[in-house]
């Protein structure tokens, strides 16, 4: 969602056409800080309960597996922290001088994504059981 945001603004995705986003627009800057902290898997917020399940169950079966996804996931967050860095920090592109910041009904949507992100991270045993028989009848245990 923040991809299409920054594309409906600039009519780019391109990283090099952007820069110091976060002065034209904080709270988009604020929105994508926080979601690229949740992609690394921050502790207590939900990305970070899927990938620690992910890892304890690829542990049991796959050492080498488990090393390699470990990997990827640091990889996944120097390529975060750089988006951050290269879009939304620098020397403002003068071409984007123009760009909105979100509005209500953004920041209204991305609010409530990351209350959900919050919960799951926080208390996460209503979806763990939710998905508890589909993984009993493909013959997993949690």
């Amino acid at each position: 969602m923040m991809a299409g945001s920054l594309q409906e603004r600039l009519h780019t995705r391109e990283m090099s056409q952007m820069g110091g986003l976060w002065i034209k627009a904080p709270r988009m800057g604020a929105m994508t800080m926080f979601f690229v902290i949740a992609s690394v898997g921050m502790p207590g917020l939900g990305n970070f309960i899927g990938e620690f399940l992910v890892l304890i169950g690829a542990f049991k079966v796959n050492v080498p597996l488990t090393v390699l996804a470990t990997i990827g996931i640091v990889v996944a967050a120097v390529y975060g922290l750089s988006l951050m860095q290269r879009s939304f920090q620098g020397t403002p592109n003068p071409q984007v001088a123009a760009m909105q910041d979100f509005g209500f009904r953004e920041m209204s949507v991305f609010t409530i994504m990351i209350i959900a992100l919050v919960w799951i991270g926080v208390y996460p045993q209503p979806l763990l059981d939710m998905a508890q028989p589909t993984l009993d009848a493909l013959g997993f245990t949690l």
